[in-house]
């Protein structure tokens, strides 16, 4: 006991990750400690090869993106559906807002009242070792140079969200 869960190392973390950044912002403006960095099954870096694994992506996008003000987010919680809503990090006006679709079947939506930046993490399989960001995977090139992590622009309206699909989108 006491060895984690078999998924950690697997995009699946990411849901469970991000969800959990999302509610502890709700209740506290303190630090949130990860208890290894490259030690175990469930650390953000392999230990092994130290690659980062798909948590490691999900937490440096809620560092550049998700401010510390923590807004309600406007949106009843929905079946399969967590919404957090936050400053953005940049501190430029706006709002960034996390949208996780915990649903493995259904797509949500949401309604974008203006053009945004859109980051949306996704992976072939919720047990896949690698994270796709806007469809592009996510993995170190050359000497362990981080992998472009840009934005795509999202109009305003409609925004269909896919099942099991992270997106940070910034106002």
């Amino acid at each position: 006991m006491g060895n984690g869960d078999t998924w950690a190392s697997t995009y699946l973390d990411v849901l469970r990750t991000l969800n959990e950044l999302g509610e502890f912002a709700t209740i506290t403006d303190g630090i949130i400690f990860h208890n290894t960095l490259a030690s175990s099954d469930y650390g953000f870096l392999d230990h092994r090869t130290h690659d980062p694994r798909p948590n490691y992506f999900a937490v440096l996008l809620w560092n550049r993106l998700m401010g510390t003000t923590v807004y309600e987010s406007g949106e009843p919680l929905r079946e399969g559906a967590h919404v957090y809503a936050h400053s953005r990090r940049d501190g430029k006006p706006g709002v960034a807002y996390l949208i996780i679709n915990n649903s493995l079947t259904d797509t949500t939506t949401v309604e974008l009242p203006r053009d945004a930046q859109r980051y949306t993490l996704s992976a072939p399989t919720l047990r896949s070792p690698v994270t796709y960001l806007n469809d592009r995977p996510l993995e170190l090139s050359g000497e362990f140079d981080l992998p472009d992590l840009s934005p795509v622009a999202q109009p305003a309206g409609t925004v269909e969200l896919a099942p099991a699909s992270v997106t940070f989108l910034v106002l």
